[in-house]
C-alpha cells in the first residue's frame, strides 16, 4: 500500500523556486524603472516649480513697481522659489566645491549655477550631474525684465 505524499517532492520544489525567482527578476527590474520614473518626474517638478516661483517673485516686483529690484533675484538661490516645498538636502556652497551626494540640490551663488546629483544617473541618460544657470533678460536700455533658469548642456570631457 502506497503512502499519500505529504507536500512537495524535491522537484516540484524546485519548479516553484524557479518561478519565485523568474516572478522577482521582473519584480525588480519593473521596480527599478519605476525609481527613475520618479527621479525624473521629481526633478521635472521641482525645476517647474522654481521656474513658477520666479515668475511670482518677478510678477510681485513689477505689481509694486519695483522693476529695479528684478536683478537682485539674480543672487537668490532658485531653491527659495519652492515656497513650502522642500527639496532634500538643500545646500548651498561655494565656488569650485561641486561635490554633492546623490539626490542632493547645490547652489553656487557666484556663478548662479544650480546642479543636481541623481540617486539613478541611469534615468539621466547616465549622467551624474544635472546643472541650470539663473539668467536674465534685459531690454534695450538695459533694464532686468524676466529671470529664467536656463538648463545647461552636459560638459564634454
Amino acid at each position: 500500500m502506497r503512502r499519500p505524499q505529504q507536500g512537495l517532492g524535491k522537484f516540484e520544489f524546485a519548479v516553484v523556486l524557479a518561478i519565485l525567482a523568474v516572478l522577482s527578476a521582473v519584480l525588480l527590474g519593473r521596480l527599478t524603472e519605476v525609481e527613475r520614473q520618479v527621479e525624473r518626474l521629481e526633478v521635472a517638478l521641482a525645476i517647474r516649480n522654481m521656474r513658477t516661483g520666479l515668475k511670482l517673485a518677478v510678477g510681485e516686483l513689477v505689481m509694486h513697481g519695483e522693476e529695479s529690484r528684478i536683478a537682485d533675484l539674480l543672487k537668490e538661490n532658485p531653491l527659495n522659489f519652492l515656497g513650502n516645498q522642500k527639496v532634500p538636502q538643500e545646500a548651498e556652497r561655494s565656488v569650485g566645491d561641486t561635490a554633492s551626494r546623490p539626490g542632493e540640490w547645490v547652489f553656487l551663488p557666484t556663478t548662479r549655477e544650480l546642479s543636481y546629483h541623481p540617486r539613478q544617473p541611469e534615468a539621466f541618460d547616465g549622467r551624474e550631474r544635472l546643472s541650470w544657470r539663473l539668467e536674465g533678460s534685459r531690454d534695450a536700455l538695459g533694464r532686468m525684465l524676466d529671470l529664467r533658469l536656463a538648463k545647461l548642456e552636459p560638459r564634454n570631457s
